[in-house]
């Protein structure tokens, strides 16, 4: 089996995960493990799958298992920052976020991750695109507030046959 092979189980998973079949999303994230081993992706798409099913602890090993495989995978530093961050360990958060931005210096979400842990966090980016980040910060939620338990920061809601969906703020 190979690398490509291990990537369109990786993009199964991604379509399972966007429909919000969970469970097939972790069948198809875990196929793409088992086929490439060394394949980061496959184990960051795993664990935002394994967070979403409120298995925190699967997540983390899974979403650290993305950065050991790939150090320089600014997308997975900066989901296991979002996890992290869910989790209330915001200082380890903060430090996979800044280590997502020292790989991408323009990574918008380690900057707003960053921003709402530290609101003393400057990035060191173009001016423009800070203010991008702030005014993000700052502006209205898009979809009304979900009736039920307040939502976990950086986490989109959704509901789904009437329960509350916490969906990780996922990076493509």
């Amino acid at each position: 089996m190979s690398r490509d092979q291990s990537q369109q189980f990786v993009s199964q998973a991604v379509q399972s995960l966007q429909s919000r079949q969970l469970e097939q999303a972790l069948e198809f994230a875990d196929q793409a493990v088992a086929i490439d081993p060394k394949n980061a992706e496959a184990y960051g798409v795993r664990g935002v799958v394994l967070s979403q099913l409120q298995r925190s602890q699967e997540a983390t090993a899974a979403l650290e298992l993305s950065v050991a495989v790939d150090p320089n995978y600014a997308k997975g530093y900066y989901n296991l920052a979002v996890h992290l961050f869910t989790l209330g360990k915001r200082e380890e958060a903060e430090k996979a976020a800044k280590s997502a931005l020292a790989i991408d210096s323009r990574h918008s979400g380690a900057q707003e991750l960053l921003a709402r842990i530290n609101p003393s966090f400057k990035a060191e980016t173009p001016k423009v695109q800070q203010q991008e980040v702030q005014e993000r910060l700052t502006a209205p939620p898009l979809q009304p507030p979900i009736q039920g338990p307040a939502p976990q920061p950086f986490y989109q809601n959704a509901t789904h046959s009437g329960e509350l969906i916490h969906s990780l703020g996922f990076v493509e």
